[in-house]
């Protein structure tokens, strides 16, 4: 399973999925347009696909598994595909991918694409195809509570997107988890700095989206302003996060 965001240019990947857990992805994964080659999909798969999702299938030959390679190796500029991935059917989904997002554009190349990397970390729990809505994690179409209403209070759409995943893919590895919770009770006790730092991320726009829209050449002057005042939140936010002690607010600022 290979996933493109178009607009925001982040490319991930899963390999060897069973059919449980490809349902599974289905169901965690903001998944508009699927695109499959040659195959059948689990019967169960529009159950887990969000409603309205585009299937389309693709022929065998829309796109050879070596002109696939060429694709990615011309995309990302490099020698060998080896630092992201071994696997021949990934390779061959990610370039089936980024062609076919490129061909639709009308551009030969889409310079916002970021490399891909997998799309769960081994850090972290993965989840079966219908534990997330035994949980109540997310919001359901019968609108019963569900954690993330109850928590959410970001203030960007990246944010959103970040708690989504820190939702769905929790930590297994106790000091990462006891890192997180620190940071989390430095900034609860600091009560004037974060409503300034929540102040400072009112006025941030969704740069990833921004950026796609840029590299793309779809930007409106709309966008280029939003992305102005973005930019123009950077410092203040340093300076918000200098007096931070604990490690992952450090490893914020030092980035």
């Amino acid at each position: 399973l290979a996933c493109l965001d178009a607009s925001t240019g982040q490319t991930a990947f899963a390999n060897h999925l069973s059919p449980i857990d490809l349902l599974g992805e289905f169901s965690k994964q903001p998944i508009k347009h699927l695109l499959k080659i040659d195959g059948n999909l689990p019967l169960e798969a529009t159950r887990y696909l969000r409603p309205g999702t585009l299937i389309e299938d693709l022929s065998s030959n829309f796109l050879s598994q070596e002109a696939a390679r060429q694709v990615l190796h011309q995309q990302f500029a490099v020698a060998s595909l080896e630092a992201y991935t071994h696997s021949k059917s990934v390779i061959h989904a990610l370039g089936l991918l980024i062609y076919y997002t490129a061909r639709s554009q009308r551009m030969e190349q889409l310079k916002h694409i970021q490399p891909p990397h997998p799309l769960h970390h081994r850090l972290s729990v993965d989840f079966g195809p219908q534990t997330l809505d035994h949980l109540d994690l997310f919001p359901a179409p019968d609108g019963r509570p569900n954690l993330f209403s109850e928590i959410q209070s970001t203030k960007t759409s990246p944010g959103n997107r970040l708690l989504k995943k820190w939702i769905s893919e929790p930590l297994t590895q106790l000091q990462s988890i006891i890192d997180r919770q620190r940071s989390i009770q430095e900034l609860h006790r600091s009560l004037s700095l974060r409503e300034k730092i929540q102040k400072s991320l009112t006025q941030v726009y969704d740069l990833e989206r921004i950026l796609g829209r840029i590299h793309t050449g779809l930007a409106s002057p709309r966008d280029t302003r939003a992305l102005g005042l973005s930019l123009q939140e950077i410092p203040p936010l340093v300076r918000f996060l200098e007096s931070m002690l604990e490690a992952g607010l450090r490893e914020i600022y030092s980035q």
